[in-house]
């Protein structure tokens, strides 16, 4: 699956469609069950040019995308790839998201590095050296 390496995932829908909101729902699961825990994801929408433009009515409320996002533990932007508006504002706030994630993995990296190197339990009952002996490697 394309999702399983990503480190990020955008997913869009159409402010102007109601349909293309709901399958958001179906998006958030699909990421859920086979992207990695960690991963960011950002729920979008789009077309908001279209609205600020009078030409269509605004079909997702903007609460309801940020309360759906929000429910999946995901950020949320609202954003024109037309005119660029909320862009630049949402890939910034991916790109800090990506940063917090990379370091709470490398904090999580060097503790378990340091327990290692102390000899210290993996898990709650087994020190490094008991693992050994409990498998007959390294003895």
């Amino acid at each position: 699956s394309f999702l399983r390496d990503a480190d990020a995932v955008i997913l869009m829908y159409d402010v102007t469609n109601t349909n293309s909101f709901s399958n958001a729902h179906s998006w958030m699961v699909d990421v859920q069950e086979k992207a990695r825990p960690n991963v960011v994801v950002m729920l979008t929408g789009n077309k908001t040019d279209l609205v600020e433009e009078g030409d269509t009515q605004k079909a997702v409320p903007q609460n309801v995308g940020a309360s759906v996002a929000e429910s999946y533990n995901a950020l949320f932007a609202e954003i024109s790839a037309l005119t660029g508006a909320g862009t630049q504002a949402s890939c910034i706030s991916l790109v800090r998201a990506l940063h917090r994630s990379e370091d709470e993995e490398m904090s999580k990296t060097r503790e378990l590095a340091q327990r290692l190197a102390d000899g210290q339990a993996l898990d709650s009952s087994m020190t490094v050296d008991d693992r050994s002996k409990a498998t007959g490697c390294c003895t």
